[in-house]
């Protein structure tokens, strides 16, 4: 019986043509969208009867001894065995062993344009999950499709062909992850996933906003105070719909001073009157704001607004503040609901006493509160 010798050759191929290896029977190169296999003068000491071969994506095919072996790259073959064997008795042997591809994410589509369909006649345990799929046009290696549903406590899968995924007997009073999945076959590494929140309670619950739906503060307005040389800085409060998943607001101060621009994250829970002090004069800034949630993710800066600072000396700070001499300021208690299990209690505002701006100047004043009134008294 005539031996044959097994020849085990890795090669890594990319677009360019690789040369030849020792001992290897075919030379490899691409040929537009094909891998093509073609043999060398060192084919004629393996001799083989025959050739199958076979990726691991399941291409095979039998080929003849004359012709080239050609191979279909969007068959996305990491690796290709070309197996010899004899007319009579003998076991196959591998003749080359190549890992001719290397998957990137380009190769497998995008799930987008995610949107929950309501069903006719069902209550809001059934949807339809649907979504488009990016191809990019080219490459498109093997992959499956999934769409899952994930609570706190679990996540379930399932395997489609379509561009939507009907979900049933979804649990009440729950809220969930309703998304697409796309994974490689050949490496499981490659796992891409989309979702949108969606709620079961029959009394619609606060979900808190995900990335494609964060708010980004409005409204935002900066006042100078010449006589104390500082800001106040006040903006649109959130709506109710969001106050569960508030977390704090983050002002962004960029201040300008001889060519130089300095920066200063301050953090605030109120959206009124927030006072920056130590403003240089001459500086001009800028100012914007951040929400930031409980889930720890957080909307775009708002749009900057600037403001130049007001010189110390400027002739018009006096007659500014005379004006405000002669009015009256109402001193104001805020009285906030502490109890952590409820945080739907309003704020109260008690007005307590009008006062004008002399009567309140290097005076202390103690406050006291018996059977929900408010004492006021000098100190």
């Amino acid at each position: 019986m005539r031996c044959v010798s097994m020849f085990l050759v890795i090669l890594l191929l990319t677009i360019q043509v690789i040369p030849a290896k020792t001992l290897s029977p075919f030379d490899f190169h691409i040929n537009g969208s094909d891998l093509i296999l073609t043999r060398n003068d060192y084919f004629s000491f393996v001799n083989p009867d025959g050739l199958v071969v076979k990726t691991d994506t399941g291409f095979t095919a039998n080929t003849s001894l004359l012709s080239d072996i050609v191979i279909p790259l969007s068959s996305c073959p990491t690796k290709v065995i070309v197996n010899g064997y004899q007319a009579f008795g003998s076991e196959p042997i591998t003749l080359t062993e190549i890992t001719p591809f290397v998957l990137i994410s380009e190769y497998l589509p995008v799930a987008r344009n995610l949107s929950i369909q309501l069903l006719p006649n069902m209550n809001n345990r059934t949807i339809r999950l649907n979504w488009t799929l990016n191809t990019n046009g080219g490459i498109l290696c093997p992959h499956k499709i999934l769409a899952f549903s994930e609570t706190d406590d679990k996540r379930c899968e399932y395997e489609t062909q379509h561009n939507y995924y009907e979900f049933d007997l979804l649990e009440l009073n729950k809220t969930y992850k309703l998304g697409v999945a796309v994974r490689s076959l050949q490496n499981n590494s490659y796992n891409f996933e989309n979702f949108v929140n969606y709620s079961t309670y029959q009394i619609p619950k606060m979900i808190c906003p995900g990335p494609q739906s964060l708010l980004v503060v409005d409204g935002l307005q900066v006042k100078h105070l010449p006589k104390t040389m500082a800001h106040v800085v006040s903006w649109n409060g959130l709506s109710s719909q969001f106050r569960k998943c508030f977390s704090h607001y983050v002002m962004i101060q960029h201040e300008k001073r001889n060519g130089t621009t300095y920066l200063q994250m301050i953090r605030s829970i109120w959206h009124l009157n927030n006072i920056i002090y130590d403003i240089h004069e001459g500086s001009t800034y800028e100012y914007g704001v951040r929400v930031i949630y409980r889930n720890k993710i957080y909307a775009e800066v708002s749009q900057l607004v600037s403001i130049s600072a007001v010189s110390v000396r400027s002739k018009e700070c006096p007659c500014e503040f005379e004006e405000q001499r002669n009015r009256k300021w109402k001193l104001t208690l805020t009285l906030v609901h502490e109890d952590q299990n409820n945080t739907s209690t309003d704020l109260e505002y008690v007005i307590l006493k009008s006062l004008t701006d002399v009567e309140i100047q290097n005076r202390t004043f103690e406050l006291t509160i018996h059977d929900r009134k408010v004492v006021m008294r000098e100190v």
